[in-house]
């Protein structure tokens, strides 16, 4: 049995707070970091729009919905260059029927 003495509760005090402190920073952290990834999807996504705008002089409601539904970097990434490569707007219609159907299939 641990005699509970003044010293030993200073020294579980200090470790309870070092361990709070440390977790704070590790939250900060990760929510930076969830900020950093958010800004760069945004940026992405209004970058998609801005290239079917350039290219198709318009931004149909149905594909700014399916755009702004993207998620990920990498899947956004994919959607800029097909914006860019695609003959028309069906063809990147199609190409976001494909994304939002991949992502609601079970895993």
């Amino acid at each position: 049995i641990m005699i509970e003495s003044p010293v030993y509760e200073q020294i579980l005090k200090e470790g309870r707070e070092e361990g709070r402190e440390e977790g704070r920073e590790e939250g900060r952290e990760e929510g930076r970091e969830e900020g950093r990834e958010e800004g760069r999807e945004e940026a992405l996504k209004s970058s998609v729009l801005a290239v079917v705008e350039a290219r198709f002089e318009m931004v149909p409601r149905d594909v700014e919905e399916g755009v702004k539904a993207v998620e990920g970097l990498r899947q956004l990434e994919v959607a800029l260059k097909k914006a860019s490569v695609s003959r028309d707007l069906a063809e990147f219609r199609d190409f976001l029927r494909k994304v939002k159907a991949a992502a609601v299939q079970p895993v």
